[in-house]
């Protein structure tokens, strides 16, 4: 095989259908939006490679260019998460609110865990490369889009996660705000923002804890996709290495998710009410650039 012919990349097409039902009566509240759920049709996802990178469901070896996968979810909502210690991310969800009179404000207050598959998106599959020393990026075949007519807002409040070889990457889909966004809080005193903050498996604020080259939560960068199929990544766009293959047939294992992050300042009732009946399409593109090639981010 030519090892100069390794530009290859992994296409998970993910359709989304988010049905919100709001009952905050008049009042705006950020963070965890009470009484919003939000449904999905069955999430499917398609993934491409070919010749050097090849993709296959976890542990089965079944190696192919092509791995369809799907999963149904039953109810979307507003969850949370600091990022992992490098297997999975864990989530939480709010299921509680407090009235602070001093600053006349409602506060979450009680936490749950939430579940993957229901609350949020989450699937993994294994990726191999038959040539040593390759850099794994993602690539600018990946975006995320409205159907036509639908109200774009809600990508601002969505974020991508990946955990890819012990390593934890969080990214904000949109890094634009709506013309009126809000201050996001568990308390008069802590301010937690979905970037630099959020809420932890123990249901307390805590920073962020990822590997992305910013060391925060970052709009993704991407590696730019080379027009030609066959040609190396060249233009890395202080993209993350996610991952380099050190040996022909190396494989590693991606976890992704995608969820509205609650504690985004964007993800407040005025916006999640709008999320009826739309359409969220999320490509994603994985590219392999050479030995040579210098990257943003430190993965494996």
């Amino acid at each position: 095989m030519n090892s100069k012919a390794i530009k290859r990349q992994l296409l998970a097409a993910i359709a989304m259908v988010l049905v919100a039902a709001l009952a905050l009566g008049s009042s705006t509240y950020a963070w965890f939006v009470n009484n919003t759920k939000v449904t999905a049709e069955t999430v499917a996802v398609t993934a491409k490679a070919a010749q050097t990178l090849l993709i296959s469901e976890t542990g089965a070896a079944n190696w192919k260019t092509t791995l369809p996968l799907t999963d149904n979810l039953t109810q979307m909502v507003p969850v949370s998460t600091v990022g992992s210690a490098g297997t999975e991310l864990t989530f939480v969800k709010d299921n509680a609110w407090t009235m602070d009179s001093t600053n006349n404000k409602d506060y979450a207050s009680g936490f749950v865990a939430a579940t993957a598959g229901t609350d949020y998106y989450a699937t993994d599959f294994d990726i191999k490369c038959s040539v040593a020393g390759t850099k794994l990026y993602l690539d600018t075949d990946t975006t995320f889009t409205m159907d036509s007519g639908a109200n774009e807002d809600v990508l601002k409040t969505l974020r991508l996660g990946l955990v890819v070889d012990g390593k934890t990457y969080i990214y904000q889909i949109n890094g634009d705000h709506l013309t009126s966004y809000y201050d996001t809080s568990i308390d008069a005193a802590t301010n937690v923002d979905g970037i630099s903050k959020a809420i932890n498996s123990t249901f307390t604020a805590a920073n962020i804890t990822v590997n992305n080259a910013s060391n925060s939560v970052g709009v993704l960068p991407l590696a730019t996709a080379p027009a030609n199929g066959n040609a190396f990544v060249t233009a890395t766009n202080n993209a993350d290495l996610l991952y380099t293959f050190a040996t022909a047939d190396a494989v590693v294992n991606v976890k992704a998710y995608i969820w509205m992050e609650g504690c985004d300042y964007d993800c407040n009732s005025a916006m999640v009410s709008t999320i009826t009946a739309q359409k969220v399409l999320a490509n994603l593109g994985f590219a392999v650039a050479n030995a040579t090639q210098s990257g943003g981010g430190s993965g494996g």
